[in-house]
């Protein structure tokens, strides 16, 4: 069954049920508060939310898990297709495994084989196509034809309620910030965190950072509506997006500030500054927002409070450790 988009079904109520649902099958992550001398930025505050301790290491297994629970309370046993470069697929496929739920995972030919194997152990059927605009398109189609719920990565309440039930929990737990820097790909992170963060704190600045090699969100807003990208080429794959989508975007449009553009040298040298202050090996979709604190936002964030989400650390363990390091592991 394909879900329907409903903007006015995301609500504070709607969220907060979904953050008691979500409870007793998702990690509380902890938060950790960093004077910003250790990056060199004396006076400001860093607040990192370390949502990479998640199940399956990312933000997407509360969105995952949000679909199996609303399937299961309206008794649909079809299983479930979606589209992904890994991390919301290995999410899915996690829930699925958990709930017992078919999962038809949709990826494009570059993505990590690493991720893709992932998948696949975790129980989920992965399926190959050439053009990420048009696995959408062909995931669709699976779910009229085989009666399964299409789940989006990045659109959609049951979606958008996981990132937004994450932002109260981290708008709780970090008390009152200046400023939240959110990396965006599709724009689902940063529309459900915005949501949920500016419930507790209306007068919140949300700041959107994505790569100069995919600028959904950045293409998006120019046009005034969601525009599909022909080329995509980062480094921070997770955030390679080919489209923007309705309900993400508006909520984008309504809660994100400003959203900025960064080159991937700028994200993988804040990923070994993070690693190298807090000792964690992110993937590069979760340096980005530090980049940008580090880099184009550091006068105007200065002396300031400034959240930042560690959203996730799927990355192959060699390429992993050449990007933290500057060298290629040698096979013995």
């Amino acid at each position: 069954m394909v879900s329907s988009i409903d903007p006015l079904a995301l609500s504070r109520d709607g969220i907060e049920a979904a953050a008691r649902r979500l409870a007793p099958h998702v990690i509380k992550t902890p938060v950790v508060e960093v004077e910003g001398a250790a990056f060199g930025l004396p006076g400001a505050t860093l607040v990192f939310k370390l949502e990479l301790l998640q199940v399956t290491n990312a933000f997407k297994f509360r969105g995952a898990v949000n679909h199996m629970l609303a399937m299961a309370e309206a008794g649909e046993h079809g299983g479930v297709v979606t589209v992904s470069s890994g991390n919301h697929g290995i999410s899915l496929a996690e829930a699925g495994r958990r709930f017992g739920v078919r999962v038809v995972v949709m990826m494009g030919p570059k993505a990590n084989p690493w991720r893709r194997e992932r998948i696949q152990a975790l129980g989920a059927e992965v399926r190959i196509i050439e053009d990420l605009n048009l696995a959408f398109e062909v995931a669709e189609h699976l779910a009229v034809e085989d009666r399964l719920r299409f789940v989006h990565p990045y659109d959609g309440v049951q979606t958008l309620e996981g990132t937004a039930s994450l932002g109260l929990e981290f708008g709780r737990q970090a008390g009152r910030l200046d400023a939240v820097v959110l990396p965006i790909g599709g724009g689902g992170l940063a529309a459900g965190m915005g949501f949920g963060m500016r419930a507790l704190q209306p007068d919140l600045t949300v700041f959107g950072v994505e790569p100069t090699g995919a600028p959904t969100m950045s293409g998006a807003r120019a046009a005034g509506a969601p525009v599909a990208l022909t080329h995509i080429e980062t480094v921070a794959d997770s955030l390679g997006a080919p489209k923007a989508a309705p309900l993400s975007f508006a909520l984008c449009q309504e809660h994100i500030a400003e959203v900025l553009l960064l080159d991937d040298a700028e994200t993988e040298a804040a990923m070994r500054e993070i690693y190298s202050v807090l000792r964690q090996a992110i993937e590069p979709s979760a340096a980005i927002g530090a980049a940008a604190v580090l880099g184009p936002l550091r006068e105007r964030l200065a002396g300031q409070r400034i959240g930042l989400i560690l959203c996730g650390a799927n990355q192959e363990p060699t390429r992993q450790f050449s990007m933290l390091t500057g060298r290629n592991l040698i096979p013995a």
